[in-house]
């Protein structure tokens, strides 16, 4: 992960039933599938799309995965949720190295010049 990265998603949720039964997830997990972070575990029913920004910091140099799950209780109940536009991002200017320092020149000795008449 580069360094001040941020991932930004659109999810609509929706769900006629409670969490103890049917959610929605999303997460930041290692390449193993282990979770690092639960950016939501929700059972939502906004009907509408919800921008949602995470700030990525602290995973620099780790590879990461990012899961969208849906848990349906299978009673019959909807439950659902749609993702998109899913980016990461990084500001302006990150993206070009940092030039590396120039040697400081070293003088060298010079005769002294003759006098001219």
């Amino acid at each position: 992960m580069p360094a001040n990265a941020m991932l930004s998603f659109w999810h609509w949720d929706c769900s006629t039933d409670t969490i103890d039964f049917d959610w929605q997830d999303a997460y930041i997990t290692d390449s193993n599938g282990n979770i690092r972070q639960t950016i939501f575990h929700h059972c939502g029913n906004c009907q509408s799309w919800v921008n949602q920004t995470v700030d990525l910091t602290s995973y620099v140099g780790q590879t990461i995965r990012v899961k969208f799950l849906v848990h349906q209780g299978g009673f019959g109940a909807l439950t659902g949720m749609f993702v998109d536009d899913v980016q990461l991002t990084l500001p302006c200017g990150s993206a070009s190295p940092t030039p590396a320092p120039r040697a400081t020149p070293v003088p060298r000795p010079r005769p002294t010049p003759r006098p001219h008449p």
